[in-house]
């Protein structure tokens, strides 16, 4: 028997792709597994790179976005290659998201993530950058496991109506160098919701069952 999550909407399968982007404007789901290789070369006449609009030269490795639907992927980043490379991705669904993100050994993630409903995002533990996030802690809707909150620095608090973001250091700041986004080449993760919903961050080993969405 199909569960109500795999019956709403499509479902796609691991296998290894770079510079996708999945646009869904009907479908109430989007389910699956991705692994990310940023050195993978696809033919530009096949599958021409959008580049990243902060980031200037960077183009996009991975874009999964949902115009009336619930996003729950589950993302691995690998290095095809011998030097440590950094996947882009973009993640957004207007009725949530699960997102689930790991990475392989030289493996870094810059992922934003979107949602307008309950949000909540899945890191492994060599997850190691800043956080920006629209909402702070103090009001409830942005809120961390036990286990990121062992692991957090606090560099800024904003209320949502503020200008910019609050900010944040997942992982141990000590000996990492950082000092702001735009000269760092680590994990970056920028994490936001409407004024209403709530974005939680938690490690994978901490994975609470979810419950199934009609």
């Amino acid at each position: 028997m199909q569960t109500s999550r795999s019956a709403a909407g499509p479902s796609h399968i691991a296998g290894r792709t770079n510079h996708l982007n999945i646009h869904e404007a009907e479908a109430p789901l989007v389910k699956g597994t991705w692994v990310v290789d940023p050195t993978l070369k696809i033919p530009e006449e096949i599958l021409k790179p959008v580049i990243h609009p902060e980031l200037k030269t960077v183009p996009w490795n991975l874009c999964l976005t949902l115009l009336k639907g619930y996003l729950d992927a589950k993302i691995l980043v690998v290095n095809g290659g011998e030097k440590p490379v950094r996947a882009v991705m973009r993640f957004q669904g207007t009725t949530g998201c699960s997102v689930h993100l790991d990475k392989a050994k030289d493996a870094f993630i810059w992922a934003e993530v979107n949602g307008s409903g309950s949000t909540v995002l899945y890191l492994p533990r060599s997850f190691k950058g800043p956080l920006f996030s629209n909402h702070p802690r103090f009001t409830g809707k942005l809120i961390f496991s036990a286990g990121v909150e062992e692991n957090l620095t606090v560099f800024s608090e904003k209320s949502f109506s503020a200008s910019g973001d609050s900010q944040y250091f997942i992982g141990k700041l000590e000996g990492t160098g950082y000092t702001k986004w735009q000269t760092w080449d680590g994990d970056n993760l920028i994490a936001r919701t409407d004024k209403e919903s709530t974005m939680t961050i938690m490690y994978e080993d901490e994975l609470v069952e979810e419950p199934a969405r009609s």
